[in-house]
């Protein structure tokens, strides 16, 4: 049998929603901070904003070799050494050729001689991913490569993993997407329906700040 006190016991209200719904508002608003910070990814080539690393601590020869960057069979690898060393722009080429090996280590000695080497270790990385590209990339290959850079579409809401795979096909295979009016409008293109239209304001606020 119940007790009084057990009786006149009231129940215990729901608790508080932790993740409240987000309002079409918000989510735009979110949409949109995601949509111009992949744009801004593009116009930079993928290239993050590394002041705030080198204030802190530039990446060093050692901290690069460190992290064991295999001899060279390609760029992919490297650029992942990159991201984990954080390293600056005026040391990667200078680093990377460190790893060159055999036949590549020959051609770039041959570079060298012909540039100089002031002229060649201050060279832009993306310069020399091209370079290694057009001389040991199959035609056949760079053909395949521009291919899907031209039909390249973002699947579901991973806008992150379509801006990555369009920048490095963009400087695998830069011709279809210069000047940078075409690389933005071809990055466009391949969004998502529901938030191309937001990129193309985005974008056209981009060039107006950029003409003012």
């Amino acid at each position: 049998m119940l007790k009084p006190e057990q009786e006149q016991q009231q129940p215990q209200p729901p608790p508080p929603e932790t993740n409240p719904p987000i309002s079409s508002t918000e989510l735009e608003e979110i949409i949109a901070q995601i949509i111009a910070a992949a744009l801004a990814n593009v116009t930079r080539g993928g290239v993050r904003n590394e002041g705030n690393v080198r204030s802190a601590r530039m990446c060093t020869y050692k901290d690069f070799m460190n992290c064991k960057p295999k001899s060279f069979h390609g760029v992919e690898g490297t650029e992942s050494v990159f991201q984990i060393c954080f390293c600056s722009n005026e040391c990667k080429v200078r680093f990377a050729v460190c790893t060159f090996v055999d036949a590549t280590l020959t051609w770039w000695n041959n570079q060298v001689n012909t540039m100089g080497t002031d002229d060649a270790n201050s060279m832009q990385w993306e310069v020399l991913n091209r370079m290694l590209v057009e001389e040991y990339c199959p035609r056949e290959e760079i053909h395949k490569l521009e291919k899907e850079l031209c039909t390249l579409t973002m699947k579901g809401s991973e806008i992150n993993a379509y801006t990555t795979r369009f920048n490095d096909l963009a400087v695998m295979c830069p011709t279809p997407v210069t000047p940078e009016y075409k690389k933005i409008e071809r990055y466009i293109r391949g969004l998502a329906s529901q938030i191309k239209g937001m990129a193309i304001h985005r974008s056209l606020q981009h060039m107006t700040v950029q003409i003012i």
